[in-house]
């Protein structure tokens, strides 16, 4: 009975020793991973938070495209760094100049009188400030911009990025065919004929075969031979005058732009004596 309850109890304090290993194990885990954590924060902190900035300025721009550009900048700031969404809000709104500035005061003011809950996250900023600032006709304009859009007076490089950025406003989601379609269709008729005879894959090599075909054609053409001055010589006709076969000769010089008309009739009028 001894024996056993000795054996017992060995298992009992086999046991409790294994779950203690276990524990300090499974802390010791814990610890590397917060340890790990830690270091990765640290890390990133140390690299990002060294990076300078200056918050960019807004005065409430009737341009659409200035106020998208704003917020675009603002968001890359925001995006490296690890800000709490109030201070986003904060230090966002200091940076209002101008009507943007007594504008935001408004807002505020109202949301205070009416009881609703404050503008406190960047998102929140963004609905408000987009409602003002981007007219709700704006995408409707662009999808019409991008279906008129052609290259006319722009170089094929001008043409692409006016089309390019004017897709990414207007969040054109489209497959890479039809990007292509689009572009090939607005080229300039010259262009067009040239690169759908080139071979392209991709986006890429349809702009590239179109910028060579463009330079192609801006290359100085060979100029075409002169025509020969129709010469008339005065022994000819015997009723011309004079002064009508130097009229007729300088005629002829106008037309062939050629110098052989030209000589011959300084060569003629001094044979003449004239």
């Amino acid at each position: 009975m001894k024996i056993k309850l000795k054996v017992m109890e060995d298992r009992l304090l086999v046991n409790k020793i294994e779950t203690t290993i276990e524990m300090l194990n499974l802390n010791n885990v814990k610890t590397m991973v917060k340890k790990d954590h830690l270091l990765g924060a640290t890390y990133e902190e140390e690299i990002f938070g060294k990076l300078k900035f200056t918050m960019p300025k807004f005065q409430g721009e009737e341009d659409i495209d200035a106020y998208l550009s704003w917020v675009l900048k603002v968001d890359k700031i925001f995006c490296i760094h690890n800000f709490s969404e109030a201070k986003k809000v904060t230090m966002e709104s200091l940076e209002f100049e101008g009507y943007a500035n007594v504008w935001w005061e408004e807002v505020n003011k109202k949301h205070a009188q009416e009881h609703l809950e404050p503008i406190d996250t960047w998102e929140e900023m963004q609905e408000v400030m987009h409602t003002r600032f981007v007219p709700s006709h704006h995408k409707r304009d662009l999808f019409n911009k991008l279906t008129q859009l052609k290259q006319s007076f722009k170089s094929v490089e001008e043409y692409y990025k006016e089309m390019h950025m004017t897709m990414m406003s207007a969040n054109v989601d489209e497959r890479e065919e039809q990007t292509m379609a689009r572009f090939l269709n607005g080229l300039n008729i010259p262009v067009k004929r040239i690169v759908e005879f080139l071979p392209y894959t991709n986006m890429v090599e349809l702009l590239h075969q179109a910028t060579r075909a463009e330079r192609q054609m801006s290359l100085p053409a060979k100029a075409p031979p002169k025509k020969k001055a129709k010469l008339v010589h005065i022994e000819d006709d015997p009723l011309i005058t004079t002064q009508r076969w130097v009229q007729m000769m300088a005629d002829a010089i106008a037309k062939s732009g050629g110098d052989d008309a030209y000589h011959n009739l300084w060569d003629a009028l001094a044979a003449l004596k004239i």
